[in-house]
C-alpha cells in the first residue's frame, strides 16, 4: 500500500511537466520538419510560383505552432494545478450532534463495538446509498466540510433493520481504520481527481484546432498511459480494502446481517430509484419521501434477492467486489435461510426504528431533504427552459444547381449538333445519342431549377415549440418528437426525426415522392429531413455553415428546453 501511494504520488507531480515537454517537444519537431523542407527549397536556384505559396504556408505553420509553443509556460501552470483533488458534491444534510443526539451516540456506539474511527461529519440524504467520503465534500447549499464524511441515505436505512445498518455502517467506517485510512486519505482523491483532470483535458481537445491536437494528443496518451499503468493496482487493492471492510461490517453485528444488508440493497436499488424518480419529477406528490417510499415498497411482498447475487453495489468512488464472492468470504452460506431474511417485506417496525434515532426533528428533516431535491430540480429545467427561445432558419447551401443548370443546356446543344447531320445527311444511327443527350439536358435544368427554389427558402426552422417547413403541411410540435438522429451516407446527412405513438401526419408526406425534402417514414415512425449535411444559418445579412455537430447539439437543445418548459408547469 505504502509504495503504491508513494509511486503514484512520484509519477503524478512528475507527469505534468512530462505533458508539457512532450508538448513542447512534438511542436519544435513539426517546426523542425518544416524548417529543414524550407532550406531545401530555398537552397534551389529557381523557385517556382507554386513552391513560394508553399514556403509561404510553411512559415505561417511555423508561426502559429511557435505560438502554441509560447502558451506552453501558462499550460505548465495550469497543468500543475488540474491535480489537485476537487471537492465532492452531495445533495444532503449534515447532521451535527447537537440536532440529532440519539443518532450520533448510535454511530458512536458502532464505531466503539467494533473498534472503528467515528466520523468527523455525518450527511443525511434521500439519494444514493451508505459510503464514505475522505476528502472535501461541498454541500449543495454552499457548506463545506472536512475530514472523514459518512452519507447515510434515509430511504434505505427505513427499509432495512437497525442490524443491516449497523453492519453496513461498520463496512463504511471500516475504509477509516488501519492501514485503508491511508488508501481513503491519501490516494484515493489524487487518484480520482487525476482520472477526472485528464478526461477534462481530453474533452477540450476535441474542440481544438488540427495544431492544437498536433502537440496536444500525445501528451494526453501518455496521461492514459499513466492511469493504465496504475490500473491493476488499484484493482487489487480496490478488492483487498472491501472484503477488508466486509470484515469489519461483519464485527459491528454479523456476518449473517452484512450479508443480508448487501443483497437487500441491491435488491431495492431498482424500486427506491424509480419511486425518487418520480416524486423529483413530481409525478408523485408526497410530503414525506421516506414514508412515500415506504408505501410504494410495501404492497410488493417479499424482494427479489436471488438476482442480487451476481451483482455489486453502486458506489460513487469505487467498484466493489459481486456480491457472492464477499459473501463467500465472510464464510455465510447462500441458503434458503439467508433468502428468506434478505428478501422479507419491509415492516414499519424497520422504518419506526430509524425514525425515532432523528427524534422530532424527523419530519422537518425529512421535508427539508425533499424540499432541497425538488428546488434544485426546478432551477436546473428553469435554466433548460431558459434557452431554445430563439427562431433559428436553416437552410440548403446551393452547390451544384449552376453546374446543373449549364451542363444541361451543354446537353441540349450538343444533341441539337447531332441531329442537324443526322437528318441532313442521313446517319439514323446518331438520333438515339441526340436524343439521350437532350433527356439528360432537361433533367439537369429541371433539377437545377427545383435545387434554386429550394434555397430560396429555409429548408426547416427551429421555434420554441416546433419545427416549421414550407414542406410540412403544418408545423411539427416538439413535443411530438420522441427522440432524434443524424443519419449519414456516403452523399449526404439525414434528420431523422422519431414520434409518439399516435401521431398521424398529412397524408401527402407518406406518399412516394421523387427526392422529397421532407417525408414521413411510417416503418420507423420518424419524419426525415433529407440533405442536411450542407446547411447554413441565416442571421441578417450573416451567413455561418452548421456542421452536423452544431446540427445536432441545436435540435438537442431545442427539445430538451420544450421538455423543460412543459415539465416546469408542474412545480407550480
Amino acid at each position: 500500500m505504502d509504495q503504491l501511494i508513494t509511486h503514484f504520488t512520484l509519477c503524478k507531480r512528475r507527469l505534468p511537466y512530462l505533458m508539457v515537454g512532450e508538448m513542447m517537444l512534438c511542436g519544435l519537431a513539426v517546426v523542425s520538419l518544416l524548417a529543414s523542407e524550407i532550406l531545401w527549397v530555398m537552397a534551389r536556384h529557381q523557385i517556382h510560383a507554386v513552391e513560394i505559396k508553399a514556403l509561404a504556408g510553411s512559415v505561417i505553420m511555423i508561426v502559429m505552432i511557435i505560438a502554441l509553443l509560447g502558451n506552453s509556460i501558462s499550460t505548465l501552470k495550469k497543468s500543475l494545478q488540474i491535480f489537485k483533488p476537487a471537492d465532492s458534491v452531495l445533495r444532503g444534510e449534515n447532521i451535527s450532534e447537537q440536532q440529532a443526539p440519539a443518532f450520533w451516540q448510535w454511530i458512536r456506539q458502532i464505531a466503539h463495538n467494533a473498534q472503528l474511527t467515528v466520523p468527523d461529519n455525518i450527511v443525511v440524504g434521500l439519494c444514493d446509498s451508505f459510503f464514505v467520503i475522505a476528502n472535501t465534500v461541498q454541500l449543495k447549499g454552499g457548506e463545506r466540510l472536512t475530514g472523514n464524511t459518512l452519507h447515510f441515505p434515509l430511504t434505505y436505512a427505513s427499509l432495512m433493520s437497525k442490524a443491516e445498518i449497523a453492519a453496513i455502517i461498520g463496512h463504511e467506517l471500516g475504509h477509516f481504520t488501519g492501514e485503508d485510512t491511508q488508501y481513503s486519505l491519501r490516494f484515493v482523491p489524487i487518484y480520482d481527481s487525476t482520472q477526472r483532470s485528464l478526461a477534462a483535458l481530453a474533452d477540450n481537445s476535441m474542440a481544438g484546432s488540427f495544431l492544437d491536437n498536433l502537440v496536444l494528443n500525445p501528451a494526453l496518451d501518455m496521461g492514459r498511459w499513466f492511469l493504465e499503468c496504475f490500473h491493476e493496482s488499484v484493482n487489487y487493492w480496490n478488492r483487498l480494502r472491501e472484503l477488508a471492510a466486509d470484515r469489519a461490517g461483519a464485527n459491528s453485528a454479523s456476518a449473517q446481517d452484512f450479508s443480508s444488508a448487501l443483497l437487500r440493497i441491491i435488491a431495492l436499488t431498482e424500486p427506491v430509484n424509480e419511486h425518487l424518480d418520480a416524486l423529483v419529477n413530481r409525478r408523485v406528490l408526497a410530503e414525506n419521501w421516506v414514508a412515500s417510499l415506504h408505501d410504494f415498497i410495501a404492497p410488493t411482498g417479499s424482494l427479489d434477492v436471488r438476482s442480487a447475487i451476481d451483482r455489486e453495489i453502486a458506489h460513487p468512488m469505487d467498484s466493489h467486489p459481486i456480491t457472492r464472492e464477499r459473501i463467500a468470504a465472510l464464510g455465510v452460506a447462500f441458503d434458503e435461510s439467508l433468502i428468506a431474511r434478505a428478501s422479507r417485506p419491509v415492516s414499519e417496525e424497520d422504518y419506526g426504528a430509524v425514525a425515532q434515532l432523528f427524534d422530532a426533528s424527523e419530519p422537518a428533516l425529512y421535508r427539508t431533504l425533499s424540499g432541497a431535491i425538488v428546488e434544485s430540480q426546478r432551477q436546473a429545467l428553469q435554466t433548460d427552459a431558459g434557452r431554445g427561445l430563439e427562431r433559428l432558419d436553416l437552410w440548403m447551401i446551393q452547390k451544384s444547381s449552376p453546374i446543373l443548370y449549364w451542363g444541361g443546356w451543354l446537353l441540349i446543344a450538343m444533341s441539337l449538333l447531332l441531329w442537324v447531320p443526322a437528318v441532313v445527311l442521313r446517319l439514323w444511327s446518331w438520333l438515339p445519342y441526340g436524343l439521350a443527350m437532350l433527356f439528360l439536358g432537361v433533367v439537369f435544368i429541371w433539377q437545377a431549377k427545383r435545387q434554386k427554389r429550394r434555397v430560396r427558402q429555409p429548408i426547416f426552422s427551429l421555434t420554441a415549440e416546433s419545427i416549421e417547413s414550407t414542406y410540412l403541411p403544418q408545423p411539427l410540435m416538439l413535443r411530438d418528437i420522441t427522440a432524434f438522429d443524424l443519419q449519414a451516407d456516403s452523399s449526404s446527412m439525414t434528420l431523422v426525426l422519431y414520434v409518439r405513438e399516435g401521431y398521424h401526419p398529412d397524408i401527402s408526406l407518406t406518399k412516394k415522392q421523387s427526392m422529397p425534402a421532407i417525408r414521413f417514414n411510417d416503418a420507423i415512425r420518424a419524419m426525415q429531413i433529407y440533405d442536411v449535411g450542407d446547411l447554413w444559418l441565416k442571421s441578417g445579412r450573416e451567413s455561418v455553415k452548421v456542421t452536423p455537430e452544431k446540427l445536432t447539439e441545436w435540435v438537442g437543445q431545442y427539445l430538451t428546453s420544450d421538455r423543460a418548459r412543459q415539465h416546469l408547469q408542474d412545480y407550480s
